[in-house]
């Protein structure tokens, strides 16, 4: 896997990660857009943005971070943006169809999936589950339905 573009918006004095977003989602170099998110200063801004990579067929995988007290407060110092509340931009993402990252390594996992699978994803909301395993499908079917997708129930 390779990156088109490794970018710091850094106190986004000119431009901020949604600038950003949008250039890439343009740019035909760029097939999944990683961004490291300490705050957006305008939501307004943010869901239009991720339609139109839904539209490209770029994800978009955010790990972000401010979500303790003493975070937000050391974000809003940063770049004058808001941290807002991990379950308000949770909310958005779900919407939106942004997914969250936890760290740079499942960042990176994530993208590489998407780059590996780009034209053999499955389309739509269901899913099949086949394991050897009645626990670790019945664990898997928790986080399937958990991210809104709805699992085929299979007869033996």
């Amino acid at each position: 896997m390779h990156f088109s573009f490794v970018v710091t918006t850094g106190n986004e004095a000119t431009l901020d990660v949604l600038d950003v977003a949008e250039y890439l989602i343009d740019d035909e170099g760029t097939g999944v857009i990683l961004m490291f998110v300490e705050g957006v200063k305008s939501a307004a801004r943010l869901l239009p943005i991720a339609a139109k990579a839904t539209r490209a067929g770029k994800p978009i995988v955010v790990a972000k971070v401010g979500q303790s007290e003493a975070a937000a407060d050391a974000v809003a110092s940063h770049t004058a943006s808001l941290a807002g509340s991990s379950q308000a931009y949770e909310a958005v993402f779900r919407h939106t169809g942004i997914i969250r990252g936890i760290d740079s390594d499942q960042m990176t996992d994530i993208a590489g999936a998407f780059v590996y699978f780009r034209d053999r994803l499955p389309m739509g909301h269901r899913v099949g589950i086949l394991t050897p395993s009645g626990g670790a499908g019945a664990w898997f079917a928790d986080l399937c339905e958990a991210h809104g997708l709805h699992v085929r129930c299979w007869t033996a």
